[in-house]
C-alpha cells in the first residue's frame, strides 16, 4: 500500500495541512512547526517532527516520496540517511 504524505503547519492554536502538489508553496503565517503526516502499512498513523524550518520540512517530505517510490520500482529501500540540522557543518554550534 502506497503511503500518502501530509505536510503539517502548527501556528498558535491551530494546525494546517498543506498541499505539497503546489509550485510555489508557502507556510503559513505563523506557522512555529511541521510535520510529517503518514500512515505506516500496518495502518498505524504517525506524526513526525520536522522542526521549524519550512524548506527543511518541505525537502524531507520530498525525501520520503522520492524514497518511497524507488522502494516501489526497485523492491529495494534506498539506505537512511538523516541530516543533523544542528552539527557543525550546518554552522551551528
Amino acid at each position: 500500500m502506497k503511503a500518502k504524505f501530509s505536510l503539517l503547519a502548527y501556528a498558535i492554536g491551530k494546525r494546517t495541512t498543506l498541499d505539497i502538489t503546489k509550485k510555489n508553496l508557502q507556510p503559513p503565517e505563523g506557522a512555529t512547526a511541521f510535520y510529517l503526516r503518514y500512515t505506516d502499512e500496518n495502518g498505524k498513523r504517525h506524526d513526525d517532527p520536522l522542526g521549524n524550518n519550512f524548506p527543511h520540512a518541505l525537502a524531507e517530505v520530498r525525501r520520503m516520496e522520492a524514497a518511497q517510490e524507488y522502494e516501489q520500482k526497485t523492491g529495494e529501500k534506498l539506505p537512511e540517511k538523516k541530516t543533523d540540522l544542528t552539527s557543525e557543518e550546518s554552522g551551528n554550534t
